[in-house]
């Protein structure tokens, strides 16, 4: 509680919490160069919830030389909050002039591309409506990237094909269809930590390496990319004519030369293929008795036959 005087102003004023909700009451009396007095009581509240950020106060207030009442409705915050709206309502009653009332309202939207915002008030004598929007376009070597917000230091990440991954300790969009997005801020000339989140992938990517460290200039836009690794998933337990399995780490190549997986302990392949059936190449030396072919097709139930045990599968000897 605090109360001070100064000239003809007088202020008191109290907060208090009760569990989640944090509220402030107060007082204040004040007279103008005409010696009119103002008295102005209120309470503001504030209202947590989860682990989202603090909601706006809401406002009350009571003059006596004009009586107004002005609820505002608290922010309603999504993730990273991205929406917010408020709603206002006055009632003036001065002495001179004649009644007052009056509405407003307010709302903002933080998208992947822009912030939008729109607001509109009415009284009795004037009607206002505004609309916004502000944001970023970063043109780079693989195209043009929009950004709600830019920073000095900012950096554009590349991670083909994983859509609607995001770099988890950094605020930005997720990555858009062609692969990229922007960190609109970094720490420059130092270490900054960039871990690409798979939550959301679908099961036709896989991230390759999803955590780098860059260590900017001031004023730089550092380009970023991980990699990653497109196709179906596919597991299958390989044994060889002779009941043997493929040596640990022969590695697994499709059709056209490129590696798509290894076999692990036991014969146990795992390969990213870029087809739902085809053939891939098991290689574990350069002789032509080291490596043989196997034919795949992915079905529907063969996540559940892995699942349930692996199957296996023999493999001819090229």
């Amino acid at each position: 509680m605090s109360a001070t005087t100064a000239g003809a102003h007088i202020s008191w004023a109290m907060p208090n919490r009760y569990g989640q909700l944090n509220y402030y009451l107060y007082a204040q009396q004040s007279q103008d160069i005409h010696h009119r007095n103002n008295q102005v009581v209120g309470v503001s509240f504030r209202c947590r919830s989860g682990r989202r950020q603090p909601d706006h106060p809401a406002l009350t207030t009571i003059k006596t030389t004009a009586a107004s009442c002005s609820p505002a409705i608290p922010a309603a915050q999504a993730r990273k909050n991205a929406f917010s709206y408020g709603l206002t309502a006055s009632y003036d009653m001065p002495r001179e002039n004649p009644n007052e009332a009056s509405v407003a309202a307010n709302g903002s939207l933080r998208t992947d591309y822009a912030y939008l915002n729109a607001s509109a008030s009415a009284g009795r004598h004037q009607q206002q409506y505004s609309l916004g929007a502000s944001g970023a376009l970063v043109a780079h070597q693989g195209g043009m990237t929009a950004t709600p917000e830019l920073g000095e230091t900012f950096a554009i990440v590349e991670a083909p094909g994983a859509v609607g991954a995001r770099v988890a300790n950094r605020l930005g969009q997720s990555i858009n269809r062609q692969g990229f997005t922007i960190i609109p801020y970094l720490d420059p000339f130092t270490a900054n930590w960039l871990d690409l989140d798979p939550q959301g992938l679908n099961d036709h990517v896989e991230i390759v390496s999803s955590s780098t460290t860059v260590v900017p200039d001031s004023g730089a836009a550092v380009k970023v990319k991980f990699v990653t690794r497109t196709g179906y998933p596919w597991f299958a337990h390989v044994t060889l004519p002779d009941g043997a399995a493929p040596p640990l780490g022969a590695e697994v190549f499709d059709d056209n030369g490129r590696a798509v997986g290894a076999v692990g302990q036991g014969g146990l392949l795992y390969a990213r293929v870029p087809q739902d059936h085809g053939s891939v190449s098991v290689v574990w030396g350069e002789r032509s008795g080291q490596r043989c072919r196997l034919a795949y097709a992915i079905r529907d139930d063969a996540v559940q036959q892995v699942s349930s045990g692996t199957p296996h599968q023999s493999a001819g000897r090229e």
